[in-house]
């Protein structure tokens, strides 16, 4: 069984933005939609700063470098290749 230290960058990459798209759209929705003051509108704040934290947390625990190990947090939707050790961040999907 793979451990959690062993996700990939692809995958880190991709959730930490789902997650942080999430606590977008619930934090959004919860300030268009819910009345202020009321318990639903905490909740959904509650829940946008979850979403934004865990989004957060897992790009900065788990988008490295599977190479090298540097941390790819900063700018990672834009780099296809590890900018310390130069290469592909991304597995030969042909194979």
């Amino acid at each position: 069984m793979k451990e959690a230290a062993d996700m990939k960058f692809e995958t880190a990459k991709y959730t930490a933005l789902g997650l942080l798209l999430a606590g977008l759209a619930v934090g959004v929705s919860g300030i268009f939609l819910v009345e202020e003051g009321t318990p639903l509108y905490t909740f959904t704040l509650t829940i946008t700063v979850a979403l934004l934290c865990a989004g957060i947390a897992v790009g900065a625990v788990w988008a490295r470098c599977p190479h090298c190990g540097k941390h790819l947090f900063i700018n990672m939707l834009k780099w296809k290749t590890c900018p310390k050790c130069r290469r592909a961040l991304y597995e030969d999907k042909k194979r």
